[in-house]
Parts: C-alpha cells; structure tokens; sequence
C-alpha cells in the first residue's frame, strides 16, 4: 500500500493520464476494504488537483459526478476551483441541478457527508435570480408553481434532515424568497424560526440588499464560493457573502 501511495504522489508533480489510469487498475486489483477506499480517496483528488494545475475546467457534469461518488471534500475541491452549478432551474429558479440532485438523493451516503454536501451546495448556489421571478402580486396569499416547487422539495429533505430543511429556508429568505402561508405555517412544525417573520417584514439594511445582489451577479462564474474567493476583500466579507450561518 505505501509503495502505491508513493506512487501516486509522484504523478502529482507530472500529471500524466495513461499513468493516472494504470495507478486506478493498479489500486483495484492489490487493494480491498478500508485501504481501498481510502487509497482511492487519495488517488481521486491527487488527479483532480492536477488536472486542475494544468488548466482543466471543471464543469457541471464534474460536480454532478462528485455528488453521485458522495465525496463532500471533492466537491467542496471542484466548487473552490470554480465549478459549474449550472443555470437556475426554471422550476425553483432559485438554484441549479446540483443543489435539485442532493435533495433527492439524501440516503446515497452518511448523514454527516450528506449534511456538508448540502450546505456547501446551498452557499455555492442558491441566490436571487437576476431575472425577477413572476411568482404574484401576493405571493404570501397565493401559490406560484415555483412557490409549490420549492415547498414540495423542502418537504422532501425535512423527512431525513430537519436541521438541514431549516438551514435552506433561511438561505431562501436571506437571498429574497418570499414564502406563501402554506410555506410558513409548514416551516413552523420543524422548529423555532420567530426571527423569520421579523426578517420578512423588517426594512432590511444596506448591507443585506447589497449581499444579495453580489450573491447572484458572483454566481455567473460558476458558483459563489468560487466567485467571493476572487474578489479583493477582507475574509469577514467574504464569509458574509457566502452565508456559511445564515441564521
């Protein structure tokens, strides 16, 4: 096994994918259990980090991939190196397929790797759309098809994960939604969310406004992690764009 890891950390220093694709046959045919899947852990984002080094472009179907193989630190690797979320799904139009994927797909691995999976996703992807959404006049009186989208999808997630359910509404909110009744009244079976109705018709500050809007022009360059990560800012405001609490 060491000679193996040895060898994997050279290809790092000269990505070279023949030798990239022997090392893979090599790892399944001597290693098995435990050391299997760490090994390829390692061998998985040794190639990735080089890959990347010598320019490739890590696309939505990278990231859709990295969700499947449920390995939140390769995601968490192809999000910095700017991947591609894709556009707003016109169903929920406030974020894309990867974020659409990992809410349907809550049993494909540990709770804990689903959990970072899931947030790391929703500080990527989910933002006002820069188009403004026709949901209604009176979208807290009556349901648009986005609005039922996005309750149904909540619904879904709160039968495994509530705390993670609570996590995305909040983000929902921060970043502009406006939740019929139907929404909140069902919200409010999964926990203590007072502050939600207070933020729903406080006027908000400057700051606020001004992180929603950042939020969904930085999106365009993939995701917002990737995005905050190029601007010339202090961390602290790089940390308040990317909503890692948004509680």
């Amino acid at each position: 096994m060491t000679e193996i890891v040895r060898k994997i950390r050279a290809s790092e220093s000269s990505f070279e994918s023949q030798r990239i694709a022997f090392l893979f046959e090599e790892i399944n045919s001597r290693c098995s259990g435990s050391a299997c899947r760490i090994i390829l852990a390692l061998f998985t984002l040794i190639s990735l980090q080089a890959l990347i080094r010598v320019g490739s472009l890590v696309t939505l179907q990278s990231v859709l991939i990295s969700i499947d193989v449920a390995n939140p630190q390769i995601l968490e690797l192809l999000l910095e190196s700017g991947g591609d979320c894709g556009k707003m799904l016109e169903s929920t139009l406030f974020w894309g397929q990867p974020l659409h994927r990992v809410l349907y797909t809550p049993l494909k691995c540990p709770r804990e790797c689903y959990k970072q999976q899931f947030r790391i996703l929703v500080q990527a992807s989910v933002c006002k759309p820069i188009i403004p959404y026709s949901a209604d006049a009176e979208p807290s009186k009556k349901a648009s098809n986005v609005h039922l989208m996005i309750e149904t999808e909540m619904k879904t997630s709160a039968k495994d994960y509530t705390d993670l359910t609570l996590y995305l509404y909040a983000a929902l909110l921060r970043n502009g939604f406006t939740p019929t009744e139907s929404i909140k009244a069902f919200m409010e079976t999964l926990g203590h969310i007072d502050w939600a109705e207070d933020y729903l018709t406080s006027v908000l500050p400057l700051r606020e406004l001004c992180v929603r809007a950042i939020r969904s022009r930085v999106y365009l360059s993939g995701n917002i992690v990737y995005g905050t990560n190029q601007l010339h800012i202090p961390n602290r405001l790089k940390d308040l764009i990317v909503m890692s609490n948004p509680f």
